[in-house]
């Protein structure tokens, strides 16, 4: 797996986001995430996108790293929302 497939993949643990969520809003089917984020396989540029987008992050960032001075470099209200209504096992 990659470096940035592995930050997405322990923020959205982290963070208690369903893979059913992601793709709900993402359009990826949920095993083509499941097998992405378990190294399976690799994420493809557009799916990588699209994950960064409903996650609220700069896909540039990532080199940097999700955290950045105690604050995310993530911020999607969505987000939020969807962890606590959707929190649980993958």
């Amino acid at each position: 797996m990659d470096i940035a497939t592995g930050k997405i993949r322990n923020y959205v643990k982290e963070k208690g986001i369903t893979i059913k969520a992601i793709s709900r809003h993402t359009n990826i089917a949920p095993g083509a995430l499941y097998s992405s984020f378990s190294g399976l396989r690799p994420l493809r540029a557009d799916e990588f996108l699209a994950v960064c987008s409903f996650l609220g992050i700069d896909p540039m960032k990532l080199r940097q790293g999700l955290r950045e001075g105690g604050r995310t470099a993530c911020g999607n209200d969505n987000l939020e929302r969807e962890s606590r209504c959707e929190a649980g096992k993958w």
